[in-house]
């Protein structure tokens, strides 16, 4: 599949007008970095619905407006990564969170096969303003999920948010 004439890849929102770091290879033809998407915040969507309780702020990021509860969403990795991802290959995960309370948030990297049968998830659990998801084996459709904690009160100043996630594809290591 063509990346140009993917869909897919004019309906996300990127970070800094669509920044895609370069992959760098050495001499030898050995990659020593893998080309980074960054994406912001905004690309994710409430799970099951709950979308009273998401806000897309106007600089990009998803926010938690509810007092009262978490909030779960689903960050897509488009799927046209996975036509370029050979056996054998990995993707690399961050997720940046701004936090503006100390109660814990979740993320999970999941992977599941085309025929939504069998996958994976690797999750993480933490106060920290970010998550990283190194070596990540692939199936076939990858998304990151996380849960955003409650909101300290209604003001958006006191909201947790994610406001981005960058994604990079290599072989193994």
């Amino acid at each position: 599949m063509n990346r140009k004439n993917n869909p897919a890849v004019n309906f996300i929102p990127r970070v800094s007008g669509g920044l895609t770091a370069v992959a760098m290879v050495a001499v030898l033809g050995t990659p020593v970095a893998m080309a980074t998407t960054f994406v912001a915040g905004s690309a994710c969507q409430a799970v099951n619905g709950n979308y009273g309780s998401q806000v897309l702020t106007s600089n990009g990021a998803v926010s938690n407006r509810s007092t009262t509860g978490s909030l779960q969403v689903s960050c897509p990795i488009p799927s046209y990564i996975n036509t370029y991802i050979d056996e054998g290959s990995v993707l690399d995960i961050g997720v940046m969170v701004r936090r503006n309370t100390s109660a814990l948030m979740t993320c999970a990297a999941v992977s599941r096969r085309e025929d939504d049968m069998s996958g994976f998830v690797v999750s993480q659990t933490g106060r920290g303003t970010s998550f990283y998801f190194d070596n990540v084996h692939t199936l076939g459709f990858n998304t990151v999920r996380c849960t955003i904690p409650t909101a300290a009160t209604s003001s958006p100043s006191r909201r947790n948010s994610i406001t981005g996630y960058t994604y990079a594809t290599g072989p193994d290591r």
